[in-house]
């Protein structure tokens, strides 16, 4: 019964095949003992309005079928009793499982019908009226808008000639005549003090720029320069210094020589001599040790049976017979020594003269060369930029002069023109 219910040939019994779908998702828990029989009965008297009202449905539009027609007594009869539901749980629906998807009813479509009439002139007149009202009414309207724009532009015509006759008037004042003058005037000086300003900048700036690179050229062949000479300087006196280290080597060799031939003239037979006697004198005299220029320690030592003793006694007799002769001792070598000496001393000094001459020549001329183009660099832009500050300060005062002349034009207003012109006042 169930399965025929939810069959989707038959449209009514969907909603009831939902239904019993939406209980047969109920828990068997969810149901109550003591509803039960109310819930059963329900669903019969449900099933029962269902199957009568499908049967005459299909009873009014189309014949039954065969199908039908072997169902349809089974459906007419009347439903067996249900069993009784177990105590306590829907034991009838739990038993019986539904679909819980039903299918959507399959619906005829209706025929066409005649739905206007054949006679429509009533109709028709009144649209025909309705559309002559109307074009009529527009008409009036279209009119009268035409007659208020046209009064607008007249109004508006006039006055706009009222405005420029007005401003024609204003402009020929012969007030705004020499206003007008004095403005171009003034804007000529200005436009012609900015040029100035321009060019006396550009002067200025390529002043300073020559200035800037004058200084850095005199600084480098000033530094050039220094630099040669500084190291012309330290050459010659390293010459100088060599010429007198010779000289120095030359003159002590001489007087070493000179000593040497002082103390060959001093005889030890000759000389009294503390502890030295003659038999000490004869082992020295044997010994090769005859003059003060033989005396040495180490010599006198070797000497059998001389002793030390006597051998730094004879050494400080020597010392004092050197510094008795010192005085006699020559300070500077001769003449003929010393030429020699001091003439490669000048050979070397002009050498190296020769050598630094040209580079110092040229450093000297390259910077007096800088020196006389810078002068006659300024002698070009000093002038100029003078000429341009002159003719800067004669357009400030010409243009402050101007503003002086404008300054009687300032209630010279077209606001002012009007109330002068209406008003009769200034």
């Amino acid at each position: 019964m169930l399965k025929a219910l939810r069959d989707s040939s038959k449209p009514d019994l969907p909603p009831l095949a939902a239904f019993i779908s939406e209980l047969a998702r109920v828990p068997p828990t969810h149901v109550q003992p003591l509803d039960g029989q109310l819930v059963m009965r329900a669903l019969e008297e449900a099933r029962a309005a269902a199957r009568v009202a499908w049967i005459n449905d299909h009873a009014q539009t189309a014949p039954v079928s065969r199908a039908a027609s072997a169902v349809s007594p089974q459906l007419a009869a009347a439903p067996a009793r249900p069993p009784a539901a177990a105590p306590g749980a829907a034991g009838w629906i739990a038993g019986h499982p539904v679909s819980r998807q039903p299918q959507a009813p399959k619906l005829s479509r209706p025929s066409p019908k005649k739905w206007l009439p054949d006679r429509l002139w009533p109709e028709r007149l009144g649209m025909a009226l309705q559309l002559l009202t109307s074009g009529a009414l527009v008409y009036l309207a279209i009119l009268g808008l035409i007659v208020v724009e046209w009064a607008a532009l007249w109004f508006t015509s006039t006055l706009a000639m009222m405005i420029v006759l007005l401003a024609y008037r204003y402009v020929t004042l012969p007030e705004f005549r020499e206003r007008s003058d004095l403005l171009t005037l003034a804007a000529r000086h200005q436009r012609e003090q900015r040029q100035i300003s321009k060019r006396l900048d550009k002067l200025t700036a390529a002043w300073e720029r020559e200035t800037k690179r004058t200084q850095t050229a005199a600084h480098r062949l000033a530094t050039a320069e220094t630099t040669l000479r500084t190291r012309q300087a330290a050459e010659l006196q390293t010459v100088d210094h060599e010429l007198q280290a010779r000289l120095a080597g030359r003159l002590q060799r001489w007087q070493q020589q000179k000593r040497r031939d002082a103390l060959a003239q001093v005889r030890l037979a000759d000389e009294a001599i503390p502890s030295i006697g003659l038999l000490t004198l004869h082992r020295l005299t044997k010994a090769g040790i005859i003059t003060a220029a033989d005396v040495d320690y180490d010599r006198v030592r070797q000497v059998p049976r001389v002793g030390d003793q006597r051998a730094r006694e004879l050494v400080a007799w020597r010392r004092q017979v050197e510094a008795r002769i010192a005085p006699t001792l020559p300070v500077a070598l001769p003449p003929d020594q010393a030429a020699p000496l001091q003439k490669q001393g000048a050979s070397d000094h002009e050498r190296i003269e020769k050598r630094h001459r040209k580079p110092l020549a040229h450093a000297v001329q390259g910077r007096l060369a800088e020196a006389q183009r810078h002068a006659q660099e300024e002698q070009k832009f000093v002038p100029a930029i003078n000429e341009e500050k002159r003719w800067h300060a004669d357009l400030v005062q010409r243009l402050q002069e101007v503003n002086n002349e404008l300054t009687a034009y300032e209630t010279l207003r077209f606001v002012t023109f009007m109330r002068r012109l209406l008003f009769l006042r200034t």
